[in-house]
């Protein structure tokens, strides 16, 4: 019998998207900057690379500002300090992650039927802040970060920690996930596990597949 439900973030409940760091139109906006200015701006977004993974708040705050102040002097923003401060307060304190849609009532159903649930996501310590902001971030029992907890998924150590966290026999725990690869571990600790196929990127997968999380409900 199915007690707890372990779900992964990004792509599964919510769309990863770049606004989580740089919000386009509101950019585009408060600076009033030209196409080309906000292009540049996402390309290195999307380039940037870091010399460590950040285990704080603070450390990705300090590794975020150290990029975007790399930025303002490429794209030659003015008043860097601003600009600066301007995306760390959008990231840290106002940015509220979008859910896909059928995702609210579901949680919001099985918290009602006393599941515990939880979510097991590699990402940096801001990740944490995201989804206890989102929508669904009070129906969690447990939200593991991999950058606070140490470990990222497909390591077994992740998946133990969960396990241990929600102090449920892993055989009575269901997980989810849109990446086959996060599945195996998860299957190979007694849990039961589902594939998060929404794109039909799966189609030969030996696991079992679903589209949207509602379809969670018949399966438990």
């Amino acid at each position: 019998m199915i007690k707890a439900i372990i779900f992964d973030w990004g792509d599964t409940l919510a769309p990863l998207t770049l606004d989580r760091y740089f919000p386009v139109e509101r950019v585009k906006r408060r600076f009033k900057l030209d196409e080309k200015t906000v292009r540049e701006c996402l390309e290195m977004l999307e380039k940037a690379e870091t010399p460590f993974t950040p285990q704080t708040i603070e450390q990705e705050k300090e590794v975020l500002a150290k990029f975007w102040f790399q930025v303002t002097k490429k794209v030659n923003i003015k008043n860097p300090d601003f600009f600066v401060n301007y995306l760390l307060k959008w990231a840290f304190e106002k940015y509220t992650p979008s859910l896909f849609p059928e995702v609210l009532k579901t949680i919001q159903y099985l918290f009602k039927e006393k599941y515990h649930l939880a979510v097991l996501s590699n990402g940096w310590p801001k990740r944490f802040l995201e989804i206890k902001r989102s929508k669904v971030g009070k129906y969690f029992k447990k939200i593991l970060v991999s950058a606070i907890i140490g470990a990222a998924k497909p390591e077994i150590e992740a998946y133990q920690r969960a396990i241990k966290e929600m102090g449920i026999p892993a055989s009575e725990i269901l997980f989810v996930d849109n990446e086959e690869l996060y599945l195996f571990p998860a299957k190979n600790l007694g849990m039961k596990v589902v594939l998060m196929d929404r794109r039909n990127l799966y189609s030969d997968s030996k696991f079992s597949r679903i589209k949207d999380i509602a379809e969670i409900v018949n399966l438990i």
